[in-house]
């Protein structure tokens, strides 16, 4: 390691994040609400909302949620005002440990073709020994996931399945053959998105400034230690809720709304307005197996009536 990414190391988002956090609690969700948004989501995301954020000029973080469609909007920075760091946030753990295995052979990975053999073709028990390993780095992570990593080592165990998985993943997506029910080809566009910016990427992981936080995103101190990192306030960043709001209504009550809409305040932009993008445009839409995408030039405010209540 180099003397200039040490000194990085020791001030970057990564670890100041890390310091912030260390003692914020991160609530239950249950698994089966929502889908595991690790290289996949249910948000439809194409050019043209690539083009309308890309339009608003960023010049700061790119935040969200998930480690999926949070991922496209790479491609919305010009090469000369590139993001100054990734911090995705996911209260599933199962998507932290796996985005984590990828930042991990990010920055192992010398090239292109490296990562995508230790990453994409990981074998099954090489995913297994890592997802373990990694998911045992991080007390809470650890914790939550103990009954699933016990599984895991047991022989013959079927937990393997249930796993977010970038093999399966790449295998169904990078196929030539591939028709998307998404005729959007969301999926696609994130698998093209994580290909093409390796070497982005990979600068980003080793310098810390690529992230995956297990937290809330309703969680106003979460929001407040991602405002608090440097340069943010000054920065127009790009905030992905996706569906959020909507996925928190069923086991955490109305009230979760209005938690929510604080929270973002802190992320909004007070000099240079952030640029939000969710998912809520789908209350629009009566089939909902795919959620249009929205974007935003001001903090969305999430409330019952938009939900019916």
């Amino acid at each position: 390691m180099t003397v200039e990414i040490a000194s990085q190391q020791q001030e970057n988002p990564a670890s100041l994040l890390r310091e912030s956090l260390k003692k914020v609690r991160v609530p239950y969700f249950p698994f089966g609400v929502g889908a595991d948004a690790f290289l996949i989501t249910s948000d439809r995301i194409n050019t043209d909302i690539l083009t309308k954020v890309k339009d608003r000029e960023p010049d700061g973080y790119l935040v969200g949620v998930g480690f999926g469609g949070l991922l496209t909007f790479l491609n919305c920075f010009s090469s000369e005002k590139k993001p100054k760091g990734i911090i995705a946030v996911d209260i599933n753990p199962q998507v932290v440990i796996a985005g984590r295995f990828m930042i991990e052979m990010l920055k192992t990975s010398n090239t292109h073709t490296e990562f995508i053999d230790r990453f994409f073709n990981a074998d099954k028990n090489t995913y297994i020994r890592e997802f373990i390993r990694i998911g045992k780095e991080d007390k809470k992570v650890k914790k939550a996931m103990s009954s699933l990593i016990k599984s895991l080592k047991k022989e013959g165990s079927l937990a393997y399945w249930v796993l977010p998985n970038p093999q399966r993943v790449y295998r169904f997506i990078a196929r030539e053959d591939y028709e998307s029910v998404d005729e959007d080809q969301t999926s696609k566009l994130i698998l093209d998105s994580i290909l093409s910016n390796f070497n982005l990427l990979r600068e980003l992981a080793l310098s810390g400034r690529f992230i995956i936080q297990y937290g809330d995103i309703a969680d106003s101190r979460v929001t407040e230690a991602i405002a608090d990192l440097p340069e943010f306030k000054v920065s127009r960043n790009i905030v992905y809720v996706s569906n959020v709001a909507e996925m928190s209504l069923v086991p955490r009550g109305t009230e979760i709304l209005e938690i929510l809409n604080n929270s973002l305040t802190f992320v909004s932009g007070p000099e240079k307005p952030s640029i939000f993008i969710d998912s809520m445009s789908s209350l629009d839409d009566s089939t909902r197996d795919y959620a249009p995408v929205r974007v935003i030039d001001e903090k969305p405010v999430y409330s019952n009536m938009m939900f019916g209540l």
